[in-house]
């Protein structure tokens, strides 16, 4: 078993329910950790039997910025969706950071995870 880290995914998103925060996507920050069995992709040192982390990625972002959300609960459970869809992934974990809901406060942030 491997675990995979992403730290810090920098996406643009609606969410929120402050009527400022429903017209402009704003930046938010990701953190993700995904576990898998990786013994075929140590054997065979290909990218095919291992997860494509950057394809993966790509994915969460497309499907992340035609979205809106209200909460951040819903932001990261739609997330952990996107990532739980890849069969192979046994559990999954996001961290997401939300830089400006409170204005003394460097972040909010919520973690979620999700296993087969």
């Amino acid at each position: 078993m491997a675990e995979i880290l992403i730290e810090k995914l920098q996406l643009s998103v609606i969410v929120g329910t402050k009527h400022c925060e429903r017209n402009e996507p704003q930046n938010i920050l990701i953190d993700l950790s995904f576990i898998y069995d990786s013994d075929l992709a140590q054997k065979s040192d290909d990218l095919a039997d291992a997860i494509d982390y950057e394809a993966l990625t790509s994915n969460i972002k497309s499907k992340i910025e035609q979205t809106q959300f209200f909460l951040i609960e819903k932001l990261a459970d739609y997330i952990l969706n996107i990532v739980m869809n890849e069969n192979r992934i046994k559990k999954a974990t996001v961290v997401v950071y939300k830089p400006t809901a409170i204005s003394s406060a460097q972040s909010i942030s919520i973690k979620m995870s999700h296993k087969r």
